[in-house]
């Protein structure tokens, strides 16, 4: 079954750090292995490279992930109509994003400039009807005016049963 047939969850590098730093290596192992067993976890190509640059403990997983789940990561290239639909929201959303009568940053204000993979991220939850998954500020924006659903990395772990604070007394 493809992402295309089933709701999916759309990682961005925030999130995939923030559930990193969050849950043990274990849980987090879990957590995303399920999904991708589903085919519900999505990771866009450049997701996948920045967290290569920017944090070990994440990337060891990633790897291990797409070597024995590989339709998780997702090639823009691959997916019918995905490179039209990135295009198009970089030019919408690179320089600025305009919200009511608020202006922020585009995309390409972020330290990545024009490398930063949110694009990817609101393009591949559009496209694929899925579910981003993110904490940055812009990718919310941009969803909420492209209205893509979008949830946290609490919400994630919450849908997929993994929080819950442990027994004080427990030995």
């Amino acid at each position: 079954m493809s992402p295309t047939e089933r709701s999916a969850y759309v990682l961005d590098s925030s999130a995939i750090i923030d559930l990193a730093k969050n849950l043990s290596r274990g849980k987090l192992k879990k957590t995303l292995i399920a999904l991708a067993k589903q085919q519900q976890l999505v990771i866009p190509e450049g997701v996948f490279r920045e967290i290569a640059r920017v944090s070990d403990k994440a990337n060891k997983l990633l790897a291990q992930l797409n070597r024995s789940y590989p339709n998780c990561v997702v090639r823009i290239h691959d997916i019918a109509h995905l490179p039209e639909e990135l295009q198009r929201i970089e030019r919408t959303y690179g320089a600025t994003i305009h919200v009511g009568n608020r202006q922020y940053a585009g995309f390409w204000g972020s330290p990545s400039g024009r490398k930063a993979a949110d694009g990817q991220v609101v393009a591949v939850g559009k496209v694929i009807r899925g579910i981003v998954v993110t904490g940055d500020q812009k990718i919310e924006l941009v969803c909420l005016l492209e209205n893509v659903p979008h949830i946290g990395w609490t919400e994630l772990v919450r849908r997929t049963g993994g929080g819950g604070q442990p027994d004080l007394f427990s030995a």
